[in-house]
């Protein structure tokens, strides 16, 4: 079967939010609904537009401090010193692709969500991270640009895009990143379905008992729209993706991003996606499992959804990562915790230190909260996460985290908090000096 253009999942229209009718009013109180879904409440939903958003969804702040902004410079320019070139691949808010009238109808309040704010800070966010030096599409405006693409691009019962979503915004991927990209969507051939069920149709049915109907995409044969099916040899890995769900959707790629980049790219790729890894833990993962090293990509694509705001904590931990490899320990020391908690006073290590590291005696931790006092007075607090999903794909057994702009000649005391429950009764912390990127 030949797709002459992927067309909507759901009609878009105008729609009066007068016709509003929820599938489960019981979603608009946070205590109707599981604890789990509650980060989420209210859950708008409608059943004539069709879509459910919650409010996590709503009012996100995308743009990035300047701390923040250097950071992200810093990954940037040691991933190049790596021969590897970032791209950073951020879906879009679906508030924004859903459109004003159809958020007015799902809320039922018109007004209550004017998504030209959220719009706009995507916009500012993407800017940013193209002057930090990352390579950056605009999925909003590959989203919006056509009615066609806009209708089809997300599920409307499902935080996720779709196969089709997914397929335009990697070939925007590829080209902002310089790439000779092309994909032929009038010929593209679709193969069959697949079914979502909707992670948000799961909440209607678990609070009210009557969630709507799955929703489908199509399954595209990108086989046919590249030459790596004529080759005799596996194809040289030149591209390596690490992302979330939005990559790895029920630990496979059931939106098609990888198969979508080698096609587009003709090239090998490896998808080292953990769906429920969070923002930093695929890539963390991939570096320190050692298979940045190992397979050398050209291109590192980076993906997350936008419901991630990226903060200087996440991206200190990704450049203590990254800079960990070669790095040089000039000292350590042992803290004995009580209760998931314990400090040292410091001497100060014997060169200004780039990095910090910590290892706990037992392993299983997935936060860690350090707070570095200096002897000025200030203070500095690093917070670090691993969720159990991370946990599944790597043997982790050191944390990293960068240490720019603090001076840890002048640390005078570090104190470290993990949960109270935790099974570790000590842990070693490092300092480590690398050469520096700048």
């Amino acid at each position: 079967m030949i797709i002459r253009f992927a067309t909507a999942l759901i009609a878009f229209g105008t729609v009066s939010a007068a016709t509003a009718a929820p599938y489960c009013a019981d979603m608009l109180d946070t205590d109707n609904l599981e604890k789990r879904y509650h980060y989420q409440a209210p859950i708008y939903n409608d059943d004539q537009t069709g879509w459910i958003i919650g409010s996590n969804q709503l009012d996100i702040n995308h743009r990035i401090n300047v701390q923040t902004f250097v950071l992200m410079g810093q990954i940037v320019s040691e991933l190049n010193q790596l021969g590897t070139e970032l791209a950073i691949m951020i879906a879009p808010p679906r508030p924004v692709v859903a459109g004003q009238d159809v958020v007015d109808a799902t809320t039922g309040e018109p007004g209550l969500h004017d998504i030209r704010k959220q719009q706009m800070n995507y916009w500012h966010m993407v800017n940013q991270l193209r002057a930090s030096g990352a390579s950056v599409a605009d999925l909003q405006q590959v989203a919006l640009s056509d009615s066609r693409i806009r209708n089809s691009y997300y599920f409307h019962r499902d935080t996720h895009w779709t196969n089709i979503g997914a397929a335009h915004s990697v070939l925007a991927v590829a080209r902002a990143a310089g790439r000779t990209a092309e994909l032929n969507f009038e010929d593209l051939p679709v193969v069959s379905t697949y079914e979502e069920r909707g992670s948000l149709s799961d909440i209607v049915g678990n609070t009210c008992g009557n969630a709507p109907s799955p929703e489908t995409s199509v399954l595209f044969d990108y086989s046919s729209s590249s030459n790596l099916g004529l080759l005799d040899d596996a194809p040289e890995v030149t591209v390596a993706l690490v992302g979330t769900s939005f990559s790895d959707r029920n630990g496979r790629d059931s939106y098609q991003v990888s198969d979508a980049f080698a096609s587009v790219l003709d090239t090998g790729v490896v998808n080292h996606s953990i769906s429920g890894g969070g923002m930093v833990g695929p890539i963390e993962a991939y570096v320190l499992s050692g298979r940045l090293a190992a397979e050398k990509p050209e291109l590192l694509v980076w993906e997350f959804p936008y419901t991630y705001v990226i903060r200087e904590r996440h991206l200190r931990q990704v450049l203590g990562a990254i800079r960990s490899k070669g790095a040089n320990e000039i000292s350590s020391r042992t803290v004995t915790l009580s209760g998931g908690a314990g400090d040292i006073n410091v001497e100060p290590p014997s060169a200004d230190a780039d990095l910090i590291s910590l290892r706990m005696d037992q392993p299983g931790d997935r936060n860690i909260e350090v707070q570095l006092d200096f002897a000025s007075g200030a203070s500095k607090t690093i917070h670090m996460q691993r969720t159990r999903r991370v946990e599944e794909a790597a043997v982790l057994d050191t944390w990293w985290a960068d240490l720019s702009r603090h001076s840890s000649q002048d640390i005078a005391k570090v104190s470290v908090k993990l949960r109270e429950d935790s099974a570790a009764t000590s842990i070693s912390i490092g300092f480590y000096q690398t050469e520096r990127v700048e």
